[in-house]
């Protein structure tokens, strides 16, 4: 048997094993730190746990939010990562990430529709109609061509006081795109039709939660994709320019009726 070869052969046996451990340890470690906050935390859904980008924390990802925790599990670090080279919150962006949706999925009947130029591209957007934010979103969205906007009219009346009369009475307008503009860019109050009795906001609270909306404004693109908060147009245009449907054959119609602020 040559020497030189079971040796290489060995090593190499040696180094895979090594390799294996190590994949293996910070699995192991995950599981005991998931063993440790559900003891500790058992109120909270724990969705995911990967290492985070600051060596020896990890990210744990929870139904309504992002932490941050080292291995043991005895500490944990509530609040936003930022990096300090490009100042990108990086726990926004791996929110968003991880909360994309299916865009045909969105009950479109249940929104108030914006068309400008051919309307060829799509977005969605959960809107309070008494967010700064969104009234600040709103104007950049006037810039825009060629899309068609979906509003969904998402009132936090715990942080914007009559913030759903307003979404009713945008609703119950006789020109409901109408209407939205005028309030959103204006603050002229919009008058509801006298025959309205009903509007989608109870629905689309609870659609909201389902699909994990914590702020307004957010807005999601034609592939799914999530984005929190207020964009400049400019950067909204790169994201739609950006955002492939997952099927093509047009912007997705309405679906069957089957969203908070800073």
């Amino acid at each position: 048997m040559n020497t030189k070869n079971t040796a290489a052969a060995l090593s190499l046996v040696a180094l895979a094993c090594i390799g294996a451990v190590r994949a293996a340890a910070p699995n192991a470690e995950i599981e005991r730190l998931k063993a440790v906050l559900a003891e500790r935390f058992p109120d909270v859904k724990v969705e995911a746990i990967v290492p985070a980008p600051i060596p020896g924390l990890y990210e744990v990802d929870t139904a309504t939010d992002i932490v941050y925790a080292d291995a043991t599990g005895e500490h944990v670090m509530m609040g936003t990562l930022l990096e300090t080279k490009t100042r990108i919150n990086l726990t926004a962006v791996r929110w968003d990430e991880r909360n994309k949706i299916d865009f045909s999925t969105l009950p479109l009947n249940m929104a108030v529709k914006n068309v400008r130029g051919n309307g060829s591209r799509v977005l969605a957007v959960f809107s309070d109609p008494h967010c700064p934010f969104c009234q600040k979103l709103e104007k950049e969205l006037e810039t825009l061509n060629n899309t068609t906007v979906y509003t969904f009219l998402y009132p936090i009346e715990s942080l914007h006081k009559g913030a759903t009369k307003s979404a009713h009475a945008v609703w119950c307008a006789k020109d409901r795109p109408g209407a939205w503009k005028k309030w959103m860019l204006n603050q002229q109050e919009p008058v509801a039709a006298q025959s309205c009795s009903e509007d989608p906001i109870a629905s689309l609270q609870t659609l909201g939660e389902k699909l994990k909306i914590l702020s307004t404004p957010t807005i999601f693109l034609a592939n799914g994709q999530r984005v929190t908060g207020s964009l400049a147009a400019a950067e909204l245009e790169q994201r739609i320019a950006s955002a492939k449907p997952a099927a093509t054959g047009g912007a997705p119609g309405p679906k069957t009726a089957s969203s908070r602020s800073p």
